[in-house]
């Protein structure tokens, strides 16, 4: 019983973080100084949630946070959608597939998508002819962007962590999630 209250309050905690994350990003991180550095927040919480959670759960705070992600960015119809998909599904199955048990791992995993991010990015401007244009700017924002998500990556995991332990892990609840891994 209290085991299902936590879980419909953490539930509730990610979906209003989810919301925030999305606004900051779509607003206060677009202007221009800002731009170059940019983290892609919401991506650490996809990988996050892939690593962590059930299939359930993750998937749909990640298709709702992507569908809101879309209608604040002038990305192509479902874009958005499918790539942070993609980035749970692919996270889910390293979760399942290759133990990923301390933070450096999942730091290179959220490195290593935030290059197959970039690089989907990179595809869709070439579908739309703006191929020329891109590869400048690919290679501008590459490095940075890496830079800045790992650096960001063990604040926001310690963080999401911390909101696990509150929720989750808590003396009263009968049956809880394995959180008790390094990251």
């Amino acid at each position: 019983m209290y085991k299902n209250i936590l879980r419909k309050i953490n539930f509730g905690i990610y979906l209003v973080l989810t919301l925030f994350i999305v606004i900051v990003q779509s607003t206060i991180f677009s202007y221009f100084p800002l731009n170059y550095i940019q983290p892609d927040l919401f991506l650490i919480l996809v990988i996050f949630l892939g690593l962590r959670r059930d299939s359930i759960e993750g998937a749909s705070l990640v298709m709702i946070g992507s569908i809101i992600m879309e209608m604040h960015s002038s990305a192509a119809p479902n874009f958005l959608f499918s790539l942070y998909l993609y980035a749970f599904v692919i996270a889910q199955c390293l979760s399942k597939m290759v133990i990923i048990s301390d933070l450096p791992s999942a730091i290179s995993v959220v490195a290593g998508l935030t290059i197959l991010k970039k690089i989907g990015l990179l595809v869709l401007y070439g579908i739309y002819g703006l191929l020329s244009n891109s590869i400048k700017h690919f290679f501008i924002y590459l490095i940075p962007g890496i830079i800045i998500q790992v650096i960001i990556t063990p604040a926001c995991f310690a963080w999401f962590r911390q909101i696990d332990l509150k929720t989750y892990k808590d003396k009263h609840a009968e049956d809880e999630y394995d959180i008790n891994k390094e990251f």
